[in-house]
């Protein structure tokens, strides 16, 4: 099977990048002359939030090489990128490049399994293993208690805790 689809080849630019707490400027995008995704910074320049239509979502964000197959294989992140209003925001040198919607996350993942089974629903020939090695990209989440940057191979909400040393420990909230 061929390596996966980095995220930076899914992406689209369509969004508005705006300062957290700028509401003026989030009404002004959100309405129907703007941008129709806004995502929001921190003062450190860090993803807080995503906004649409819908109104505020979860920001899942990853770095442009991320292969989608890793966000394909996290069930925690699926969830999340199932609910109202979620986005992939993509990100190089952790600087928001581009976003990836659900649904273009979803046509992604019906086209990948269509080439990975075959008609009887049967692993196709020579997906058993590949060669080299293979190292999975590691997710940012951000805290949500204490603003702490996580780099993440896999996160289990309510379980994962988080990085930051100093006490006490606590578990991983994301934004």
């Amino acid at each position: 099977m061929a390596r996966s689809m980095p995220l930076r080849e899914m992406m689209h630019g369509d969004f508005a990048l705006l300062a957290e707490g700028d509401k003026a400027s989030l009404q002004r995008e959100l309405s129907s002359g703007g941008r129709p995704i806004v995502v929001t910074v921190d003062p450190a320049g860090q993803v807080s939030e995503v906004w649409s239509g819908q109104g505020r979502g979860t920001p899942i964000v990853a770095s442009a090489d991320t292969p989608a197959e890793d966000i394909a294989a996290s069930s925690s992140l699926l969830r999340e990128l199932n609910r109202e209003g979620a986005a992939i925001v993509v990100v190089s040198d952790d600087r928001p490049i581009g976003i990836v919607l659900p649904d273009r996350f979803a046509e992604y993942l019906v086209e990948g399994r269509s080439l990975r089974v075959n008609t009887l629903n049967e692993s196709a020939p020579g997906d058993a293993g590949l060669a080299g090695d293979y190292t999975q990209s590691k997710l940012i989440v951000v805290c949500k208690t204490c603003g702490t940057r996580n780099a993440l191979r896999s996160w289990v909400e309510g379980v994962t805790i988080c990085a930051n040393p100093a006490p006490p420990r606590h578990v991983l909230v994301r934004r």
